[in-house]
């Protein structure tokens, strides 16, 4: 087995029901233990790509301040739609600012 971190998709992680769970660690090229947890979480796995249709992703992230990223979001959107260019230290700012006002900072 190779110790570089392998990051497998959600659809992977839900194709490992069919077969052994040794044939699914070779394949994979993963530890038998990665494949026990990932097992072990399966229900949370399918929860998490229903959530999240259309997001590739390959970790779940926890958000920390859903208010604030919420808000944010909607302000993004609102900028993008009238067009007004939008860079990491202005939207920085303006998660900063969102957090101060809803009480999160």
């Amino acid at each position: 087995m190779s110790t570089k971190r392998k990051d497998l998709t959600i659809k992977e992680k839900k194709k490992l029901d069919k077969c052994s769970q040794r044939e699914a660690a070779l394949a994979l090229k993963i530890p038998q233990p990665t494949l026990n947890n990932i097992l072990k979480n399966r229900e949370e796995i399918v929860i998490h790509e229903e959530q999240n249709l259309h997001i590739p992703r390959k970790r779940k992230r926890n958000e920390q301040n859903a208010d604030v990223e919420e808000s944010l979001l909607r302000w993004f959107q609102q900028a993008r739609h009238l067009n007004v260019p939008v860079s990491n230290s202005i939207s920085f700012e303006k998660s900063i600012n969102l957090a101060l006002q809803l009480g999160e900072f």
